[in-house]
This record gives C-alpha cells, structure tokens and sequence, in this order.
C-alpha cells in the first residue's frame, strides 16, 4: 500500500531502514525494484524513451565494444544488424 501511494501522488522517491532487524535480506529491496523499475524494450540507453539513440549506441557497440549482453536483443550472444533491424522495428511499432 505505501509503494501505490507513493507512486499515485508522484512522490520523488521512496526509503527503507532495517536498523539491524533485517538480517542482511535483500528482499524489501527486490520489493522496491519490482515496484518502481521500468524496463521498456530497446531502451538501451535507461532513458525510458525508445528512439534513434538507441540505436546509435547499438552501433556505436558494435563498431567500438563488440559485445555487450544488454544489447544482445534476440540472445544470440552476437550484437550486429540483426539487433539493429530488431530495434529499428521496436520503434516502428510503437
């Protein structure tokens, strides 16, 4: 309930504090990350908008990195034009 109202009246962030009771548990903060993550497909760039910079940083990848699994959009362990075509449909399908 305190996740939903936070998040209903556009509050800034939320906190937690165990004050030692907790005994190293990470699951109020995988309850956090659940409630307040956003994962849009093709966002590599964590900006939660799914444009021509995405793919910019895609190719960048490709031409300077080689390999990073974040941009490996069909898990192929290969990042190339197929995860550039893939990406280029994401946004025109939105």
């Amino acid at each position: 309930m305190k996740y939903e109202y936070a998040k209903s009246s556009n509050l800034a962030g939320v906190g937690i504090w165990a004050l030692g009771y907790d005994s190293n548990s990470n699951q109020m903060w995988g309850s956090i990350e659940d409630q307040f993550s956003i994962f849009i497909e093709g966002d590599l760039n964590n900006d939660n908008i799914v444009n021509v910079v995405d793919i910019v940083q895609l190719v960048n990848t490709i031409l300077v990195n080689g390999f990073s699994s974040s941009m490996d959009l069909n898990d192929d362990l290969v990042v190339n034009i197929l995860d550039v075509l893939i990406l280029a449909n994401i946004i025109l399908d939105r």
